[in-house]
C-alpha cells in the first residue's frame, strides 16, 4: 500500500484502509473509531454526534493522516462537517499527500461544503505535495463561484504546481474564459513560464481555444511569445491542426515562417502533424516550404519520413520535384 490518501468511494472500498490491509499497516483504530470514519463517509451526522458523544475523538486519523473531516468533506455531508467541527476537528490537518478537508470537498464536487470550509477558515493557499492548490482544483472543475470566493479569501492566483502550471495557465487550456477572466482580474500574472517556458496562451493554442488566445492577445499577450524550445503559440497551434487559431495568431502578427531551436517552422509542425488544409492555407498566405531545418530537412522531407502521402504529393507540386 503506497503512502497516500484514500477517498471513501463507498465503505467496502475503504474497508483497507481502516482495516490496514496491506503491506504498510494503518494505526490500530479502534472499533468506535472505525464506525465514526464510517460514519463521516455517508455523512451520518446523527451516528457521529453520538460516536463523539462516546468519547471517539474526532481528529483520529490512520496513519496516512486520513481523518474523519476529510471523510465527510468527500460526501458532502454538511451536518456531518459541522457536527466533526463542533467537536474539535481539526480544520486544516492534511493528510500524506498533502491534502486538507477542503481539497476532498472540491474533487468531490461538492462545492456547498468546500464554501462552507472556507468560510470556517480553511487555508486557500494550502499545496499538496505535488502543489496542487484549492483554486487549481476549481478551476479544473470549472466552478466560477467557488474561482470567485477562493481569490475573494485570498488565495494567490499564480500559485504554480510542481510543473510551474498555474491556474490561468490550466483555465487557458480548458477555454474557460470565465476563470481566465477572473484570474487576470485578481491579478494573475499572463506571461508567467512553466518548467517547459509555456505560457498561458500557449496553453490555449495547443488546445485550440481560440477565444481565449483572442482574449489574450487583445490583453496585451505577444503573438509570437516562445517557449523553452523556441516554438510560439503559432507553431503549436500548427501542431494540432486547429487552423482558425492559426489564422487568427497570423492576422495579428505572427511570424509565419518563425524557427524554433531545431529550425522548424510552423508548416513544418503542420506537415509533421498531418494537416494538409492548414499547411497549404500557411503556404497561401507566405509560408516558405522550402526552408529547412538544422538537419537539413525540409517540409518535404518531413512529409515522406511520416508517410504523409496526400502532403507529399501537394508539396512535391509547389516545390517542383521530380
Amino acid at each position: 500500500m503506497s503512502k497516500r490518501c484514500f477517498g471513501r468511494g463507498g465503505w467496502v472500498l475503504v474497508a483497507a484502509v481502516l482495516t490496514g490491509m496491506g503491506s504498510h499497516p494503518l494505526w490500530a483504530l479502534t472499533h468506535d473509531e472505525k464506525a465514526l470514519f464510517e460514519a463521516a463517509s455517508f455523512g451520518d451526522a446523527g451516528a457521529v454526534a453520538a460516536l463523539i458523544a462516546k468519547g471517539v475523538s474526532p481528529r483520529v486519523m490512520t496513519e496516512y493522516g486520513v481523518t474523519p473531516l476529510m471523510f465527510a468533506a468527500e460526501s458532502g455531508d454538511l451536518e456531518t462537517i459541522k457536527r466533526l467541527l463542533a467537536a474539535g476537528a481539526d480544520l486544516q490537518a492534511r493528510c500524506a499527500d498533502g491534502r486538507t478537508a477542503l481539497f476532498f470537498a472540491i474533487e468531490a464536487g461538492n462545492f456547498d461544503a468546500a464554501v462552507f470550509l472556507i468560510h470556517a477558515g480553511s487555508n486557500v493557499n494550502i499545496k499538496s505535495r505535488s502543489g496542487v492548490t484549492p483554486l487549481s482544483l476549481a478551476v479544473l472543475r470549472g466552478h466560477h463561484e467557488l474561482i470567485g470566493l477562493l481569490l475573494a479569501r485570498g488565495a494567490y492566483p499564480d500559485n504554480a504546481d510542481r510543473n510551474g502550471v498555474t491556474p490561468l495557465m490550466t483555465a487557458a487550456a480548458a477555454g474557460d474564459l470565465r476563470a481566465v477572466e477572473l484570474l487576470v482580474n485578481a491579478g494573475a500574472d499572463m506571461d508567467l513560464r512553466d518548467r517547459r517556458g509555456m505560457a498561458a496562451i500557449h496553453f490555449a493554442a495547443r488546445n485550440g481555444r481560440l477565444h481565449v488566445v483572442h482574449w489574450l492577445v487583445d490583453h496585451g499577450v505577444r503573438v509570437d511569445v516562445v517557449d523553452d524550445e523556441g516554438q510560439t503559440p503559432l507553431m503549436i497551434a500548427a501542431s494540432r491542426g486547429h487552423l482558425h487559431t492559426a489564422e487568427f495568431l497570423v492576422h495579428r502578427g505572427a511570424n509565419i515562417n518563425h524557427q524554433d531551436i531545431e529550425g522548424w517552422t510552423p508548416l513544418f509542425a503542420a506537415v509533421d502533424g498531418g494537416h494538409l488544409k492548414l499547411a497549404q492555407w500557411l503556404v497561401a498566405n507566405g509560408a516558405v516550404p522550402s526552408m529547412r531545418a538544422r538537419n537539413g530537412e525540409n517540409s518535404l522531407v518531413i512529409a515522406q519520413r511520416r508517410g504523409h502521402e496526400e502532403i507529399v504529393a501537394w508539396l512535391k507540386t509547389i516545390l517542383k520535384s521530380p
